[in-house]
């Protein structure tokens, strides 16, 4: 089975370990991270690497979300 979200970025697939799950519930529309204990077993350095990435990647998902949100409720 693949993963929904198997492409970066730049198009190329990513492949690796998973490290956590992205959860969402409905109809509250709240999420949560759970990071796997492969994660934990990093050393900090790593952690801290990987989170930056992480973050980057979802701050740049929630801008182009914003940019469709405003697309769709600003007509």
């Amino acid at each position: 089975m693949t993963d929904s979200f198997t492409r970066g970025w730049d198009g190329e697939r990513h492949k690796g370990t998973r490290l956590g799950t992205l959860w969402f519930t409905q109809p509250e529309i709240d999420g949560d991270v759970t990071l796997s204990s492969a994660f934990n077993d990093l050393g900090s350095l790593a952690r801290m690497d990987l989170l930056n990435d992480v973050i980057g990647l979802l701050e740049k998902e929630r801008d182009a979300t914003w940019l469709d949100f405003e697309k769709e409720y600003t007509k």
